[in-house]
């Protein structure tokens, strides 16, 4: 019986058989770049900046057991991944009206509605790839 392990190119096949119960990590080797949710507020007399709808939670030892405010973001996140994917098959006037994007833009109204309680309040939103100024998608104004 051969016990030689891979020495002078001799392999003993035992040994390749037992890499089957030993996993291969390698499917973290590409991270694809994070895509960021801004919006902006245009009234009569202002033109806000850009803002980022979503942000990542703080993270506590509490987190790990309880954890909604995260599990709301992660929801988000797919979200804003789910219309990229949807972006890669179909054209932009069709992902406007895409359910994916309607939620985003919800989301977007909610947060205006949060700081602006009356008035000609209108908002637009956009798509991008984090320390990337090219805009994968920009909506049309909204009225609050």
């Amino acid at each position: 019986m051969e016990i030689a392990l891979k020495l002078f190119g001799i392999v003993v096949s035992w040994f390749q058989n037992l890499r089957v119960f030993l996993p291969r990590w390698s499917f973290f080797d590409f991270a694809a770049p994070e895509l960021v949710l801004k919006s902006r507020y245009r009234s009569p007399t202002d033109l806000g900046e850009w803002e980022q709808v979503i942000h990542h939670p703080q993270r506590s030892v509490r987190s790990l057991f309880f954890n909604p405010l995260g599990n709301v973001q992660l929801r988000l996140h797919t979200l804003v991944e789910q219309l990229v994917l949807e972006l890669e098959v179909s054209n932009e006037s069709a992902l406007l009206q895409s359910e994916c994007f309607r939620a985003l833009e919800r989301l977007c109204l909610m947060h205006f509605r949060s700081r602006f309680q009356t008035g000609d309040i209108q908002f637009q939103v956009s798509l991008l790839e984090e320390g990337k100024e090219d805009i994968l998608v920009r909506s049309n104004w909204s009225s609050l």
